[in-house]
């Protein structure tokens, strides 16, 4: 056989030492792939239970930055309030005033008391 040395078959030896694990194996036609056991376990939730986490206190200042241009803008404040109006917000100190022409009332508040600023 010609003086050249005989090459074992490197590729299939490795295939057969490696463990099955490694390779992927697809999924039937009509099989779901299943999901890795980390995301299995989360539960999918509507939007308005998922927005759970309150506003830092730089995004709430930027949207009452944005809020005083705004004819009419409502602040939900710590207490459970909904409060409609329009604002003068003092940037300075972080307080400002709501006040509501058509019920005739105005309410003082600062930065730390406001959950969200719809305009």
């Amino acid at each position: 056989m010609g003086g050249y040395p005989t090459i074992p078959n490197f590729r299939d030896q490795a295939l057969t030492t490696l463990p099955a694990s490694m390779f992927r194996t697809e999924p039937a036609l009509n099989q779901t792939p299943a999901l890795p056991q980390h995301c299995a376990a989360q539960e999918t939730k509507p939007m308005a239970e998922r927005h759970t986490t309150r506003l830092t206190r730089d995004e709430v200042y930027d949207l009452l930055m944005n809020a005083r241009q705004a004819d009419w803008v409502e602040l939900s404040l710590e207490d459970g309030r909904a409060l409609s109006g329009a604002i003068i917000f003092n940037e300075f100190k972080g307080t400002g005033r709501l006040i509501n022409v058509d019920e005739e009332f105005s309410y003082d508040f600062n930065v730390n008391q406001v959950l969200d600023v719809k305009i």
